[in-house]
């Protein structure tokens, strides 16, 4: 069955450099053709996403790649079209290095660099737990 209509019986599975008369009666190009119509049709859609299981990510593949002790700082995020808030350097100021020596790390997009998990630079001689 393709879309649910019964295959005729001279369809075949698949053809190479098919003519467009071959291309009619072959089972892959017909429902590859559907395929690429519903992906182009899902791939228009946007769709906001809580950022959580991108950070999770970062994080698991920063500690895989460098390891635990690494932050997971500028690291780039990919297949994001932007996100939802734009955050300035003016905004993120108050979220980095704060007196309680914790530091939030945003989601920014820069251009020329994409949207990355930026942390902007802290004051000479704190760590990154705020520490001195």
């Amino acid at each position: 069955m393709l879309n649910g209509n019964p295959v005729p019986g001279a369809m075949v599975l698949r053809l190479f450099n098919p003519t467009p008369a071959q291309e009619a009666n072959s089972l892959y190009h017909v429902a590859n053709k559907l395929y690429h119509q519903i992906k182009a049709t899902i791939a228009a859609m946007p769709i906001v996403m809580p950022p959580g299981a991108a950070i999770a990510g970062v994080y698991a593949t920063v500690d895989a790649t460098r390891g635990v002790w690494k932050a997971p700082a500028n690291t780039s995020l990919r297949f994001i079209r932007k996100p939802t808030v734009a955050i300035s350097d003016d905004a993120q100021e108050n979220l980095n290095v704060h007196t309680t020596g914790k530091s939030v790390n945003a989601i920014r997009s820069f251009s020329g660099k994409g949207i990355l998990v930026w942390e902007r630079a802290r004051s000479p001689g704190t760590t990154t737990n705020g520490a001195t």
